[in-house]
């Protein structure tokens, strides 16, 4: 279930209208890998895929403990059900930041300040509210800080598919 993004190539794709509005683009983390991927209503898909890194050294000036880095190594784009997969040239690499805000939601502000509102895709928690307009946001602030009770989902040997 996709919750709100303001990525613009997400956006692209369902502004299109080739993805559903709801539950058409699935996030899954499970480190050291992410991948996004962009089903299309016809079968095909677009996906990349990469590695995340955690900075853990909190000896480090730049320590940040909510941030992940992230490099994307492949890129397959199908067109249709028959047609593809075409191997394409990754491209991307960058950083999020995230705040939890409870067990089942959670913010990503990213290095191209693109701003991400996710939740696992088995939660079963409403979120009718958070189906704002995908055009214009209110902008968010990340603060320092620790992530709270939350576990890093980030370093978690369980896959965690986000729908955005």
């Amino acid at each position: 279930q996709r919750i709100w993004t303001t990525e613009k190539e997400i956006n692209f794709f369902i502004d299109l209208g080739i993805t559903r509005q709801s539950g058409g683009v699935v996030q899954t983390i499970q480190s050291p890998e992410l991948q996004n991927l962009i089903p299309f209503v016809n079968g095909g898909y677009l996906s990349v895929s990469g590695s995340l890194k955690t900075n853990t050294d909190d000896d480090d000036d730049d320590y940040n403990p909510q941030r992940t880095e992230f490099i994307f190594d492949s890129a397959a784009l199908k067109l249709s059900e028959n047609l593809g997969p075409f191997q394409l040239p990754p491209v991307g690499k960058g950083w999020f930041d995230t705040l939890y805000l409870d067990s089942e939601l959670r913010i990503d502000i990213n290095s191209r300040d693109d701003i991400l509102i996710c939740k696992p895709a088995n939660s079963s928690q409403d979120t009718s509210a958070a189906h704002a307009s995908k055009k214009g946001h209110t902008p968010l602030h990340v603060g320092g800080g620790g992530g709270g009770a939350y576990t890093d989902t980030h370093t978690s040997t369980t896959p965690l598919s986000l729908f955005l």
